[in-house]
């Protein structure tokens, strides 16, 4: 299985590692799958760590993937993805266009940057809407 999914305990983070080998139709599934589970646990927005760090992606996987992975576009989802590569890079810049939602992803290097983001980004987000 190249892809493990992990809810982050009392934060509305969830961490996808994707690994080599990338299956690029049942890996979106299984983000999907993931994804979703943590949705149902969280109250509002859900900030998701996509790690490509450790994958060799082609093309064909970022066109396919992009395509099959549902919860990117979700109202309640903020992504930010982890990784050097050129697709990596690409991911974040296709994420922009139409026909993948039109986007703003955030791309850094690592994790702890991810982290630190999705973090503060947080944060910002519940002063400016503090729960009830």
């Amino acid at each position: 299985m190249a892809i493990q999914i992990e809810r982050l305990d009392n934060e509305p983070i969830v961490i996808v590692r994707v690994t080599d080998p990338v299956d690029n139709i049942e890996d979106p599934r299984q983000t999907n799958d993931g994804v979703l589970a943590a949705l149902e646990q969280s109250a509002g927005t859900l900030w998701r760590i996509t790690d490509f760090s450790e994958a060799s992606l082609s093309f064909s996987d970022l066109v396919l993937g992009m395509g099959l992975d549902e919860t990117m576009t979700h109202p309640q989802v903020r992504n930010i993805v982890v990784g050097a590569s050129e697709m990596v890079e690409m991911i974040g810049s296709s994420a922009a266009q139409k026909q993948y939602g039109g986007l703003s992803v955030a791309v850094v290097e690592d994790l702890e940057t991810a982290l630190a983001l999705a973090r503060y980004d947080a944060a910002v987000s519940e002063q400016a809407d503090p729960p009830a």
